[in-house]
């Protein structure tokens, strides 16, 4: 059970440390790669046709000016792929968000909220749960642990009323 984290420069895996805490929460092993498309095109290829065999399950995509990055590993692979909007200098990670989120039919990237890479993490973890018992027990209690988080602030605000 493992992810593959692919990232288009050092400034997007900086955003990226509330989903490795995640997936470290969740003990789910993880393997990242810093691969710039325009400079990397033929290693891009490679990994994205290649992760399979390498024991991923998932592929988390990170890009912030490189828009076609979780287009292009997705075109590559069969295992699902999760694309993550990084705001940036440029467009504010608008360009990301459009690219993966309108993929053509037959190639699809499922697609998280700009720089929501807690979601992005989370979401890698719901689909290693669907064939691993334990992992979906955690996350189930992960869940409501949230929820009674949630329930107990709104219990003391209601106190203070």
């Amino acid at each position: 059970m493992k992810i593959a984290v692919v990232v288009g420069s050092e400034d997007d895996l900086k955003a990226l440390q509330e989903a490795f805490d995640i997936l470290k929460d969740f003990s789910v092993a993880y393997d990242v790669f810093v691969l710039p498309a325009h400079k990397a095109t033929q290693e891009i290829f490679e990994l994205a046709k290649n992760v399979e065999a390498n024991g991923y399950e998932v592929v988390i995509v990170a890009a912030g000016t490189l828009a076609y990055l979780p287009a292009l590993v997705a075109a590559n692979t069969s295992l699902p792929v999760i694309g993550v909007p990084i705001a940036s200098f440029s467009l504010s990670g608008l360009n990301v968000l459009f690219s993966a989120s309108q993929m053509p039919p037959e190639i699809p990237v499922a697609t998280v909220a700009i720089n929501n890479v807690k979601n992005a993490a989370l979401l890698a973890v719901e689909i290693l749960a669907l064939k691993d018992q334990h992992l979906r027990a955690k996350l189930l209690q992960y869940r409501d642990e949230m929820k009674k988080s949630v329930l107990e602030k709104n219990k003391e605000l209601f106190e203070k009323e």
